[in-house]
């Protein structure tokens, strides 16, 4: 995906907004997390510009929560970008997700890659005071789905 670069704002709160045609993003590090807001649509023709902020958001190897109150629409081409760049961050929140993108999430059973809040201070509070990492093994909550091995790793040796 090869997108031009594209216009960032660097605010004097340490934030970088920017805006591309049907959708705009704010990135903002709080203490020891990433909010990334975002607003308009992430479908086809905003899918190279999301892959693109989100690569900005998740170079810090933080948790991300994604402000998703304004964002109106997402496609299957928004969850893929989104599930490409969950593998780089420990835990990826989603906070006021809209009906669509709610759905659209539950419909792929990817609420355990994409835990889903009601306000912004209930997703904060659920990454919590103290490391999760534990928790969290290839991107999934071994919590919701429990610990799964190759069989090869557990013990046996296949010469």
């Amino acid at each position: 995906m090869s997108v031009p670069n594209l216009p960032h704002e660097s605010r004097s709160d340490g934030a970088a907004t920017g805006e591309f045609p049907w959708f705009s993003w704010r990135i903002k590090k709080t203490g020891r997390t990433i909010l990334l807001s975002l607003s308009g649509a992430a479908d086809v023709e905003t899918a190279s510009v999301f892959a693109q902020v989100l690569d900005d958001a998740t170079s810090y190897g933080l948790p991300v929560i994604l402000d998703c109150a304004s964002l109106d629409y997402m496609d299957a081409t928004g969850l893929d970008v989104l599930l490409e760049y969950r593998q780089r961050v420990p835990r990826m929140l989603l906070a006021k997700p809209g009906a669509a993108v709610r759905t659209l999430v539950d419909r792929q059973l990817l609420g355990g890659f994409f835990p889903a809040y009601d306000s912004l201070d209930t997703a904060l509070t659920a990454l919590g005071p103290i490391s999760t990492r534990r928790w969290i093994r290839a991107g999934c909550d071994i919590r919701l789905f429990g610990s799964w091995r190759p069989r090869a790793s557990r013990g046996r040796r296949y010469e």
